[in-house]
C-alpha cells in the first residue's frame, strides 16, 4: 500500500473532466481479472528459475497487483500492475532499501 501512495503520476487513471465528450475511455488492458494477471505472472516466475516473483494485492483489491522481484543477490524491485498494464517500477541494488 505504501508503494501505491508514492505514485504521484497515476498515468492510467485518467483525469476527471466536466464534459462527457472529453472523458477518457478506459484502457482495455485494465479490464483483466485477478486470476488472469496472477496466471501470467506465475508463468513468468516458472520461466526464469533464477528470478523470484512474489504477488501481493493490497487490501484484497482485484485491480492492483504488487509484484516483488528478486534476482539472486543482484537486484530487487517492485512492479505495480493495474490490470495487465505496468503502472510503476522501482529497481534497487541487492543491499539497497526498496521503500523508506
Amino acid at each position: 500500500a505504501a508503494h501505491l501512495s508514492r505514485n504521484s503520476l497515476k498515468r492510467s487513471y485518467g483525469a476527471l473532466t466536466r464534459s462527457r465528450r472529453d472523458r477518457r475511455h478506459t484502457n482495455p488492458s485494465q479490464q483483466y481479472d485477478a486470476v488472469t494477471v496472477n496466471k501470467k505472472i506465475e508463468d513468468m516466475n516458472k520461466k526464469f528459475s533464477d528470478m523470484k516473483l512474489t504477488i501481493t494485492r493490497p487490501e484484497d483489491t482485484k485491480l492492483n497487483a504488487i509484484v516483488e522481484v528478486s534476482l539472486d543477490r543482484v537486484l530487487r524491485g517492485v512492479v505495480i500492475f493495474k490490470g495487465m498494464m505496468i503502472e510503476w517500477v522501482v529497481v534497487k541494488g541487492w543491499d539497497e532499501e526498496l521503500v523508506k
